[in-house]
């Protein structure tokens, strides 16, 4: 799947459920992003499953404390529940409810976009479908890479203050100082070897993206169908 088209679809979904109330267009969004996750032949089972507990403990969390510490206003108007579902369910229930989908929903989303996305990809399509600049993306793709050296670094720094019997708020800055130092340096040093290699120019990429009818109907189809279940739960 097109990188651009599938982030454009989540962020867009992403942004549409900040705002539409109602469970049922969560939990709608959780089994597309669910069924997505395990579909895809980039990631496993067990993967999905690594990354989806801490999200399931997060949102059974929040049920437990929307149920908890419900206040008892009125419910139904907000959560475009029906005159049934109003009288059956319980509004701490609800409102429990609601929180707790919200939070697996958007980390659905995320896991759908971090596991079956890759970096250069990405990149390649932010360029080549997005028309971004191809400096601004291969400066981020750069930055990306560099965090594991980044880490490593404040490792080292902090080694060396401990060698040097360094302790109390110098051993807490100063590695902290000394990483943005090198950090900064690493940059300039980068931007310069970016520029002498010309990537300011029109360049040509050995990886092309393709826009696929199914990359189309995903960025535009998951954001119409929050749409359409807050529509329908409104109007019916």
């Amino acid at each position: 799947m097109n990188p651009f088209y599938k982030m454009s679809g989540i962020l867009s979904t992403a942004l549409l459920l900040a705002v539409v109330p109602g469970y049922h267009v969560n939990i709608f969004i959780a089994g597309i992003a669910l069924f997505c996750l395990l579909g895809s032949q980039r990631t496993n089972f067990i993967t999905a499953i690594k990354f989806l507990m801490p999200a399931l403990l997060v949102a059974l969390s929040f049920f437990f404390a929307g149920m908890k510490f419900y206040s008892g206003e009125e419910i139904s108007a907000q959560t475009n529940l029906t005159i049934s579902e109003a009288s059956v369910l319980p509004p701490s229930f609800v409102n429990g409810l609601m929180l707790s989908t919200r939070i697996l929903a958007y980390a659905m989303l995320g896991l759908v976009f971090g596991l079956t996305t890759k970096n250069n990809e990405l990149i390649a399509s932010a360029i080549q479908q997005a028309r971004m600049k191809p400096e601004m993306a291969y400066g981020i793709l750069a930055a990306v890479h560099l965090l594991p050296t980044v880490r490593e670094e404040y490792r080292r720094s902090k080694l060396a203050y401990r060698v040097r019997g360094v302790r109390g708020r110098a051993f807490l800055s100063g590695p902290i100082f000394c990483m943005l130092i090198r950090t900064v340096r690493w940059s300039e040093f980068l931007a310069m070897a970016m520029e002498a290699r010309g990537f300011s120019n029109q360049r040509t990429s050995y990886l092309e993206m393709k826009v696929r009818m199914s990359d189309i109907v995903f960025g535009l189809g998951l954001p119409a169908s929050v749409v359409t279940l807050a529509l329908l739960n409104r109007f019916l």
